[in-house]
């Protein structure tokens, strides 16, 4: 079965189709209709659905390390440069290395570095 993944309203909608050439189940914030919910929303909703959420939003890895979502899968990307091309390059190198993951995780990606909680690998080299 592959990974599932939600993609945030603070995400291009193109890093659904980037998610699914890499083999991925992915959906979005917007095309389930959940733009405007609060974080707490849609992390629950992300964890029983067993996917794995993909924000800009770092408050997002705070639920899912707290005990009430346990079980919640991550990915929290801090690109430089936030501009649509930027992120979905970001996404596109990242996509390599989460099916070797154990889920449940939290990741942290930016430019040079993983850094990869719960699950997976203890070291993970940088992206790209």
């Amino acid at each position: 079965m592959p990974l599932r993944f939600k993609i945030d309203e603070n995400l291009p909608g193109e890093a659904v189709e980037l998610l699914e050439r890499h083999g991925f189940e992915a959906s979005s914030v917007v095309l389930q209709r959940m733009v405007g919910r609060d974080d707490a929303g849609v992390a629950l909703t992300c964890r029983d659905e067993n996917r794995i959420v993909v924000t800009l939003d770092r408050g997002m890895a705070l639920h899912a390390m707290g005990h009430q979502l346990a079980g919640l899968s991550v990915l929290v990307l801090r690109p430089i440069d936030q501009s649509k091309p930027a992120v979905l390059s970001m996404i596109d190198r990242v996509a390599g290395m989460v099916k070797d993951w154990k889920t449940p995780f939290v990741a942290i990606v930016s430019e040079n570095s993983v850094r990869l909680r719960r699950g997976g690998p203890p070291d993970v080299p940088p992206p790209g």
